[in-house]
């Protein structure tokens, strides 16, 4: 027995003692008043005084500062209608009383602990085929609005029951643990009150019990102590966004968080960089998002706060913020289209006349200015035609090949012009971005045989 002590003891040392090196990060609501509502269990039936009763171990564990109040009645039942209903015992009109007098600013906590006296079959079951589950509820719930009806307030636990180790008075083991501990839980949840689990730490150890049923002193000293944590219970919360270590292209961050307070509802998460305030979110899901952050190395936490104004901060969480991030602006666009082609090169110059031809033969015409490309080339001027012997007439220079199609079309300049011989270039010409060009056709060799006719007679005449 007293190893079992021990090491429960150690347990519960070492988990105070982690819960204090936290201390920064846990803000366990700390009570002025406690009533401790409940049966024979609570009362502190076969301790060896009424000192070792479990309420009076955790005014010990508590201190002087708050002031805890045993409330148990030996044989009371949560249901109405069972064998002796607590809610008839004067024990129920004096915690009452208790608590309604705590005064104004008094953080009163109310632990109720039943259901081993409401196992008893004739309690539970009395028709063949029937329980009274439903009643145990209404009846759980009605006494949870009853004290938190009361002018201070109070924050009511509601615990489940030690486990049972014999049939002693009927209180049956496998009526508590699977059909009222479900109810007590249903009811804490619909409530959002805090939830005691005494069962589940005492099972497995029959050495704590005297009859199967009360425990012994020491036994109740443990029943004290996981009092004692339920009361000092805080919701659990982490950050899940951004990880740890995390480089965030800024101005904006998103931030969010889980948060849990079991069976009481969460109220609010609120999130920090260092010690300020970024935003406070009220409602699940726990997401925000830090606008305009800029530049630099970050500490992030998220303080989760219950219903019972219980609360507890994050392991903080490390980030960089490395530059303003967001979409950025269009380019500006390109340079505007390119001009179209200045005018097209100068026709050729007039042909040089033939040493006894006629006369010169008339320059090109100069081609038209070419849409959009660069500017044609000029056409290269014509050679004159040479002198022919005994005074005949040179040849005219060759009609001048139209210009080169520029980038969007250019235009190219009128073809050369024959010595001696009159000859007209065919002006080039390009449309707009066609590439076509034009040449001299066949009334340019007309003309030019036209003049060696004349130019024949001529010297026919002279002779």
């Amino acid at each position: 027995m007293k190893p079992r002590c021990a090491y429960f003891a150690a347990g519960l040392a070492f988990t105070a003692l982690a819960l204090s090196s936290s201390a920064a990060r846990a803000q366990a609501r700390m009570p002025t008043h406690v009533a401790c509502v409940g049966d024979s269990i609570t009362y502190g039936y076969l301790a060896s005084s009424a000192s070792k009763s479990y309420p009076s171990d955790l005014q010990g564990l508590l201190g002087n500062g708050v002031q805890v109040k045993n409330f148990g009645h030996n044989g009371a039942t949560m249901l109405s209608d069972g064998d002796q209903p607590y809610i008839n015992d004067s024990e129920y009109t004096a915690a009452t009383t208790f608590v309604s007098g705590a005064g104004a600013g008094a953080a009163v906590d109310v632990i109720i602990m039943f259901g081993a006296n409401d196992s008893k079959s004739y309690n539970w079951a009395p028709t063949a085929g029937s329980t009274r589950a439903a009643q145990f509820m209404t009846d759980c719930a009605a006494m949870v609005d009853h004290f938190t009806g009361l002018s201070t307030h109070p924050v009511v636990y509601l615990a489940l029951p030690p486990a049972i180790y014999s049939n002693t008075f009927g209180i049956d083991e496998t009526v508590t643990s699977t059909e009222i501990d479900p109810l007590i839980q249903q009811v804490a949840m619909q409530k959002g009150m805090p939830l005691i689990d005494i069962h589940t730490p005492t099972s497995g150890h029959p050495e704590e019990f005297q009859d199967g049923v009360h425990p012994t002193d020491a036994g109740y000293l443990i029943l004290a102590q996981l009092m004692q944590a339920g009361l000092a219970r805080v919701p659990t919360v982490s950050i899940t966004m951004p990880a740890a270590n995390a480089a965030i292209a800024g101005p904006s961050v998103g931030i969010g968080a889980d948060a849990s307070g079991g069976t009481v509802p969460i109220t609010s998460v609120q999130f920090f960089r260092g010690p300020t305030s970024i935003a406070m979110v009220t409602q699940s899901p726990f997401v925000t998002t830090w606008t305009n952050a800029t530049p630099g190395a970050y500490t992030l936490t998220a303080k989760a706060t219950d219903k019972t104004g219980a609360a507890a901060t994050s392991a903080p969480v490390s980030i960089t913020v490395d530059g303003a991030g967001g979409s950025s602006t269009s380019g500006s666009g390109g340079g505007s289209a390119g001009q179209g082609g200045g005018a097209g090169g100068a026709g050729g110059g007039n042909g040089a006349a033939g040493t006894s031809g006629g006369a010169g033969g008339t320059g090109g015409t100069g081609g038209l200015p070419g849409t959009g490309g660069a500017t044609g080339r000029g056409g290269t001027t014509g050679t004159g035609g040479t002198t022919g012997t005994g005074g005949a007439t040179g040849t005219g220079g060759a009609t001048g090949t139209g210009g080169t199609t520029g980038t969007g079309g250019t235009t190219g300049t009128g073809g050369t012009t024959g010595t001696g011989g009159a000859s007209s270039g065919g002006a080039g010409m390009t449309s707009g971005g066609c590439g076509c060009s034009l040449s001299g056709g066949p009334g340019s060799d007309l003309a030019a045989l036209g003049l060696l006719l004349l130019a024949i007679g001529r010297h026919r005449r002279a002779r």
